[in-house]
């Protein structure tokens, strides 16, 4: 007779892998010296590289495979809070290793990647309390510049 073993978490999510398929607006208060085709070319190419990741986290190795790709930049540890469009919340990650992390590229001039972005906005909108989702009005997409007002960076570390 063989025993088995049941583990649960708190996250049903787990097994949800990316594809590599993902397609995400890039948005952020850009540089007036980027080449947008150049630039979807190299996100198309992480993007293809996140293959087999955890769609909803997974950030630190989205991060050095976005800084890999993109051929620069420093991989940095933080905070990350995203404000739904309503006004009446927030969802996200505070610092609190090993817990609540986030990762992304820091880039010269204040310049963020982050491909993981997407994920945090999806299971934003996917989490909910009794008066509804935490995140309303957002649409997932990968950062390239400098945050908008409704993204809250804050970095911690620097992981190389």
């Amino acid at each position: 007779m063989t025993e088995q073993t049941t583990f649960r978490t708190l996250f049903e999510d787990l097994e949800e892998t990316m594809t590599g398929n993902e397609m995400y607006p890039i948005v952020g208060k850009q540089l007036e010296n980027i080449i947008p085709l150049i630039l979807g070319q190299k996100i198309k190419q992480v993007m293809e590289s996140l293959a087999g990741m955890n769609r909803y986290w997974d950030c630190i190795e989205k991060a050095f495979t976005a800084c890999k790709v993109f051929g620069g930049g420093q991989v940095v540890v933080g905070s990350l809070l995203i404000d739904s469009a309503d006004g009446q919340s927030t969802y996200g990650f505070l610092f609190n290793p090993p817990l609540e992390i986030h990762a992304w590229v820091q880039g010269p001039k204040g310049i963020i990647i982050d491909c993981a972005l997407p994920g945090i906005i999806e299971k934003g909108m996917k989490c909910n309390d009794h008066i509804g989702p935490y995140l309303v009005g957002r649409e997932p997409c990968i950062l390239f510049g400098k945050p908008l007002e409704w993204m809250h960076y804050d970095a911690m570390e620097q992981l190389t």
